[in-house]
C-alpha cells in the first residue's frame, strides 16, 4: 500500500530572484511556487495535450476534451498505445517552449548560483490514467535516472488543476541531505525506487493549480500518489536544469519518446528558436552508468521467479528494452515459465 503525504508542502511567496529561495532550497530540498508561470500558458499547453488524447480516443466522446477518460482506453508504459500518445505530446512546440519560461530559467540561476544555466533536452510528460496504488511513480531520486551532475534541479509542473484526488507529487523534505540512497526494483511506473516503508518519511504535498511549480533538487527523494479519481486524466511535466559548465549523460541530450528524434519532435514546428539549442552550448558529455537499471532488472527478475505478481508484470519492460542482453534473455525465460502474468508494468525513463 502506498504511503499517503501527510503534511503540507510550504509556499514560498518570495520574489523569484530572492537569494532566500536558495537558502531554503538548500534546507528543504524542494520549493513550492504557486503561480510561478503563467496560467493561461500552461493552460494552453494542456488544451493542445487533451486534443491529441481526444484523437486517439483517450476521452470520453462527445464532449469537450476536459481531461474526462475513456476508460476503455487507459494504458500506461510500456504499451505501443502509450507510446504513440506520448511522442505526439513531447513533440509540442508549446510543451518544449514551457521548459525554457523565463521564470524557470531566472529561478534556477539563483538556485544554481549562476546565470549560465541549461534546460536539459530530454524532458517527461506524465499522463496517467486512474489507477492502483502500485501504478504510481514510486519513492526515488532522479539522480540515478539523469546522472550526469547531481547539482541539478527538476521542475515539476501540473499542467491544469490537481487536486488531492488526482495524485500529483509528493516530496520528502530535506532527504537530500541524506546522499544517495540504494536505489532497486521497486513496483509502480518506472520499476525504480527506495524502499521507504521502515523510514517513514513525513511526505508533503499540497492541492495544485494551472501555474504552480514545485523545483526539487536532484538528490530529494519524491514520488506520485496514485490518481484515485474514478474519471480524470492527470497531466504534468518533468523539466531538469543544471549549469552549462557542468558534465550531462548523452541521454539527456535525446527526445525521452522511446525512439523518437529530434526530426520527428521538429515536425511541423512554426520557428527555429529552440530546436537543437544546446548544439553550440559547449556541454560536456560523460558517460552514463546503466548499473541502477541492471540492479533494477536482476532484483525484478528474482523476484519474479518467487512469484511476485508486480515484478511478473515488470519482466515485460525489462524483455523488450533492458540494454543487458542476459537480462533480456533471463527475463523471457521467467515469463515464458509464468504465461498467466497479465499485468504490464513501465518504465518511466527510457
Amino acid at each position: 500500500m502506498t504511503q499517503e503525504a501527510r503534511g503540507e508542502l510550504t509556499r514560498s511567496t518570495e520574489p523569484h530572484g530572492d537569494p532566500a529561495l536558495r537558502a531554503r532550497m538548500d534546507t528543504d530540498g524542494y520549493l513550492f511556487l504557486p503561480g510561478l508561470l503563467p496560467a493561461a500558458a500552461v493552460r494552453r499547453v494542456r488544451t493542445e495535450i487533451l486534443t491529441i488524447c481526444a484523437a486517439a480516443g483517450w476521452l470520453a466522446p462527445g464532449r469537450e476534451p476536459d481531461g474526462t477518460v475513456n476508460p476503455a482506453a487507459a494504458c500506461e508504459p510500456p504499451d505501443p498505445r502509450y507510446y504513440q500518445v506520448y511522442r505526439r505530446v513531447i513533440s509540442l512546440e508549446s510543451y518544449n517552449r514551457l521548459a525554457h519560461a523565463e521564470q524557470l530559467l531566472r529561478l534556477t540561476a539563483v538556485l544554481l548560483g549562476h546565470d549560465d544555466v541549461i534546460p536539459r533536452p530530454a524532458r517527461l510528460a506524465r499522463l496517467v490514467f486512474p489507477q492502483p496504488d502500485l501504478g504510481a511513480t514510486p519513492p526515488h531520486q532522479d539522480y540515478p535516472h539523469e546522472q550526469g551532475t547531481a547539482e541539478a534541479y527538476t521542475a515539476w509542473v501540473p499542467l491544469g488543476a490537481i487536486p488531492r484526488s488526482r495524485g500529483g507529487l509528493a516530496v520528502w523534505a530535506g532527504s537530500h541531505r541524506r546522499g544517495l540512497f540504494d536505489h532497486g526494483f521497486v513496483p509502480g511506473t518506472g520499476g525504480l525506487g527506495i524502499r521507504t516503508e521502515t523510514m517513514n518519511p513525513p511526505w508533503l504535498t499540497a492541492d495544485f493549480e494551472a501555474g504552480d511549480v514545485v523545483m526539487f533538487h536532484s538528490l530529494t527523494v519524491h514520488k506520485a500518489l496514485p490518481n484515485r479519481t474514478d474519471d480524470q486524466i492527470r497531466l504534468s511535466a518533468d523539466f531538469r536544469y543544471q549549469r552549462v559548465a557542468d558534465p550531462m549523460a548523452p541521454h539527456m541530450l535525446e527526445p525521452s519518446g522511446n525512439g523518437l528524434t529530434w526530426e520527428e519532435v521538429y515536425a511541423g514546428w512554426s520557428s527555429d528558436e529552440l530546436k537543437y539549442y544546446w548544439a553550440d552550448a559547449g556541454v560536456t558529455l560523460v558517460p552514463y552508468d546503466q548499473g541502477f537499471y541492471r540492479r533494477r532488472d536482476a532484483e525484478a527478475i528474482e523476484q519474479a521467479r518467487a512469484g511476485d505478481r508486480h515484478a511478473l508484470a515488470f519482466l515485460r519492460t525489462i524483455s523488450a528494452r533492458s540494454r543487458d542482453e542476459a537480462l533480456r534473455r533471463a527475463a523471457s525465460e521467467v515469463l515464458a515459465a509464468k504465461p498467466a502474468a497479465q499485468e504490464a508494468d513501465g518504465d518511466g525513463r527510457r
